[in-house]
């Protein structure tokens, strides 16, 4: 059982992961700037290896990612709010208690290169 256990969580989905990355930014976000983070992340090996992304002239766009984005929303667990020329994501009370529960089984390296790399997203804006 512990086995089983321990293989499912290194092989974690990447959508659940993105529920964690936007727990961690503690805010909504602009589609457009999840897609740069994610790319980023899975530039630098941490995490969303899966999402292939095509890089244009605005940045970078995954469409692995707005399909993972869409099922997230549909299961309830994100919100994507449109505005007159934005989309903004948001966790919902169901998608920030499933990234609470997910963190302690995250490993810390994981985690702490994911915080690194959110707080230096942060800190450009």
């Amino acid at each position: 059982m512990v086995s089983g256990m321990g293989q499912f969580l290194r092989n974690i989905p990447e959508a659940i992961k993105i529920l964690y990355i936007l727990r961690l930014l503690g805010d909504t976000i602009e589609v457009k700037e999840l897609h740069k983070l994610v790319d980023r992340l899975a530039e630098i090996g941490v995490c969303c290896k899966e999402y292939r992304f095509a890089h244009y002239p605005w940045g970078p766009y995954s469409r692995d990612l707005e399909v993972d984005l869409d099922i997230l929303r549909s299961s309830g667990l994100i919100s994507i709010i449109n505005g007159s020329d934005v989309r903004r994501i948001a966790l919902s009370e169901k998608g920030l208690g499933v990234a609470g529960n997910l963190e302690r089984f995250l490993d810390s390296d994981f985690r702490s290169k994911v915080e690194t790399v959110v707080r230096n997203m942060k800190r450009i804006k």
